[in-house]
């Protein structure tokens, strides 16, 4: 008798759960974590690598400049370029005194030219809407794009 009711607990606790996880699929679409890729050549995300900032500043505004789309870039405060860019800081980064790294956010609607920030410093965050991390990063060594990384983490949708 005891093990009839510990075993239909357990098979309503299974049911309740399952409803639980249907419902918020439903809901809120299937999670999944994809995780990073890195891209060193060809065309990535329509970004090509061995092209200049101005380049792809261009490739920016046109592939991603809907709502919620932003262009973020960090650079170390103590540097002679955190120096140069203290001016440009815009986010609530600025008011801690003890963050070590300088924060520039812009939507990507409203980046009308190569600003210093993104003409200065060498890895800028194109931030996508998503649930948790949706980005795409851009490094480059002086004024040449050498890298794109895609970050694709739970909630994400392509």
């Amino acid at each position: 008798m005891k093990r009839n009711v510990v075993w239909s607990l357990g098979l309503v606790a299974f049911l309740g759960l399952g409803m639980f996880v249907s419902l918020y699929c439903i809901n809120e679409g299937v999670p999944f974590v994809e995780g990073s890729k890195a891209f060193t050549e060809a065309t990535p995300y329509g970004f090509s690598i061995g092209s200049t900032k101005e380049h792809c500043l261009t490739v920016i505004h046109e592939n991603y400049s809907s709502e919620g789309r932003r262009v973020r870039v960090q650079w170390p405060k103590g540097s002679e370029i955190g120096l140069t860019l203290t001016p440009y800081e815009n986010t609530s980064w600025a008011t801690y005194p003890h963050r070590n790294m300088g924060e520039y956010v812009e939507a990507v609607d409203k980046l009308n030219a190569l600003t210093p920030p993104l003409r200065l410093t060498e890895r800028w965050e194109v931030l996508l809407p998503g649930g948790w991390v949706n980005n795409i990063v851009l490094t480059f060594r002086g004024d040449t794009l050498i890298e794109v990384r895609r970050s694709r983490w739970l909630f994400e949708r392509p």
